[in-house]
């Protein structure tokens, strides 16, 4: 499985291998589940629910399952759906699909929600990028229209070069009579019922329609207005299912505004300008673009979220918006002054991951105008990519371990043993006012080495986690009895400050008692090397209704933590305890993943330190 997730991880930068590197899960998952015939579904926007994408055994010739939606996941037989951001963006039906333990393909599951979530938004971008390109298109056969008749010519031109289609016309209304007067393709006027709802509501409501049509299985209806009059239609016909969508209806409205007469032309071409913006807009990526003095000219809703100062200055210059070496300013500095194009480039911004793409606009004449960047938050991809990588750094602990321990246990034990006897028979000749200090070195090491070894297997361990209701306060109290003495040693005073109205708090016992063990011995540590001042321990619980999450702090008032061993520790075996281990922060990190949840370390050297945690109310993803 590590192999299989590796694989994976290389795979997934080259787009093009996306059917072959889901083609490769599905070959996986139809050797764990013994089902060969496997068809993965995709959220498809084109239609009303999900549609087939590839396939292995009888599905995997796709072609033949084109038409096999799936419009009702909860009610679809053998069939698991694939969830996102608490959204189904995909499913797999298996043949003969048996109930089988979904978290024993975890790793699986959690690649194919990676990937298709990653080309689900590869192919929302691609089609968007291509809308804005067809504008500039429309905005170059505005010269036809000095002739209506050329115009009626470059209006089904432009639609060819927005869609694919076997048939495209357009009527006019002529004596309250709609006649055929172009056409390309296979002749629409035997597929187009004159008198019906759809050809209706387009002349009376100007309602366009998107459906089928007699031997048409993708059709689409378009009315021609000027000046606020509907003046004909314009018909696109496919004979492929799901050829067109609803971006295709805005893209056509706004070509259909090329008819209006010479009167109307400016106004047209700002009712462009409008539907320009609304598309831009509408993308769920931020898009900057500047010209050569630098001054920003577009920003889209996303991008103004993204940076709230854009708000304010959406028109000024770049370097009066953001900082000289913002991320994005270099990345379209480099792009204007030295020709790099930057693609699939993470950023980190605002603390979150980002993904920007850079390019150059160009007027019609093909001269550079400007340059601009799109983006988009891949926060949650990165979260999901770093879960993979712990699990496969957790497997391949879990291997050393196992392969090292049979080999150090063994002759341990007998060290152990022979060094036992030997102290004995040492204290025996030279009585116990004597006790040998070498031997008593040499069993605490031995003790020590024991520890480290079972530890480290249990953080290699796959443990299965038993979820119920817990009540934190007890855990908290009985981790402070045991570690009592060593608190009544040091002085130090405990404080715990929990909200009175918890909601029910359910996780697996053992663990989360592993959590608070690791980090109050932790505290108690630091606090032993204080001097001169109050030793606190100050335990925080409380619920935040805004990200559902419950969020535990651990704080002491000790030594604190340099800035430069805050970045590693939760390496394994990284510690600055001389009785350390260095395992204790990172099967704390795993614990809190295990139950979907982060960690955080905020420190001051010599002054403080905090371990805060956060873990959903809904528990284990």
């Amino acid at each position: 499985m590590k192999n299989f997730i590796c694989g994976i991880l290389n795979d997934i930068e080259n787009i093009f291998l996306y059917e072959n590197i889901f083609k490769k899960i599905l070959a996986n998952l139809a050797d764990i589940t013994n089902n060969s015939n496997i068809l993965l579904y995709i959220k498809d926007y084109n239609v009303q629910g999900l549609k087939p994408f590839v396939g292995i055994g009888k599905y995997n010739d796709i072609s033949h399952y084109r038409e096999l939606l799936i419009l009702d996941t909860e009610n679809e037989q053998e069939f698991i759906p694939i969830i996102f951001s608490d959204s189904i963006i995909g499913g797999l039906k298996i043949d003969g699909y048996s109930k089988f333990e979904k978290s024993n393909l975890s790793d699986i599951f959690l690649s194919i929600t990676l990937l298709l979530n990653s080309f689900i938004m590869y192919r929302e971008t691609s089609a968007k990028v291509n809308r804005l390109s067809t504008l500039y298109e429309i905005a170059k056969f505005t010269n036809y229209l000095v002739n209506p008749s050329n115009a009626i010519y470059s209006l089904i031109d432009i639609v060819k070069s927005i869609v694919k289609y076997d048939s495209c016309g357009i009527y006019i209304v002529d004596n309250n009579r709609l006649n055929l007067k172009y056409f390309l393709g296979l002749t629409p006027d035997v597929i187009l019922d004159k008198s019906s709802e759809e050809v209706n509501n387009a002349l009376t409501y100007r309602k366009s329609f998107l459906g089928h049509s007699g031997q048409f299985k993708s059709f689409m209806i378009i009315p021609l207005v000027t000046s606020e009059r509907v003046i004909g239609l314009i018909t696109v016909g496919s004979l492929s299912s799901y050829e067109y969508n609803n971006d295709d209806i805005v893209a056509l409205s706004i070509v259909s505004s090329q008819m209006s007469s010479l009167d109307t032309i400016f106004n047209s071409l700002i009712s462009v300008k409008s539907l320009t913006t609304n598309i831009v807009d509408s993308i769920n990526q931020g898009i900057i673009t500047i010209d050569f003095d630098k001054r920003i000219n577009t920003v889209n809703s996303f991008a103004k979220k993204f940076f709230t100062e854009l708000k304010k200055y959406e028109s000024s210059s770049l370097n009066k918006v953001f900082e000289k070496n913002h991320p994005i300013v270099v990345l379209l500095e480099n792009t204007m002054e030295k020709g790099i194009i930057y693609e699939n480039e993470r950023l980190k911004i605002n603390d979150k991951d980002v993904e920007a793409n850079s390019f150059v606009l160009r007027n019609e004449e093909h001269y550079i105008v400007g340059v601009g960047v799109y983006f988009r938050d891949i926060t949650e991809i990165i979260k999901l990519e770093e879960r993979l990588k712990f699990k496969d750094r957790i497997l391949t602990i879990g291997e050393l371990a196992a392969s090292i321990a049979h080999e150090i246990k063994n002759p341990l034990s007998g060290i152990k043993m022979v060094t036992q006897l030997l102290h004995n028979e040492i204290n025996q000749k030279n009585g116990d006012n004597e006790p040998n200090k070498y031997t008593d070195i040499i069993l605490e090491e031995v003790e020590r080495l024991d520890r480290l070894i079972n530890e480290l297997l249990n953080f290699g361990k796959s443990s299965s986690v038993v979820f119920e209701t817990l009540n934190v306060r007890s855990i908290i109290e009985s981790i402070l009895f045991l570690l009592a003495k060593d608190i009544e040693k040091s002085n130090i005073i405990v404080q715990i400050y929990m909200d009175e109205n918890l909601p029910i708090f359910n996780g697996d016992r053992t663990q989360i008692k592993q959590v608070f063990m690791n980090l109050l011995k932790n505290a108690v540590s630091a606090l032993g090397k204080v001097q001169n001042r109050e030793r606190i321990i100050t335990i925080k619980v409380n619920f935040d209704s805004e990200i559902n999450c419950f969020i535990f702090r651990v704080i002491d008032n000790g030594v604190g933590i340099s800035e430069q061993n805050r970045k590693k520790l939760f390496e394994l075996f990284f510690t600055t305890n001389t009785d350390g281990t260095g395992l204790g922060l990172p099967i704390v990190q795993k614990i809190v993943k295990t139950h979907n949840g982060e960690i955080f370390v905020n420190s001051q050297e010599n002054e403080y330190t905090e371990i805060l945690i956060k873990i959903p109310f809904s528990g284990v993803r």
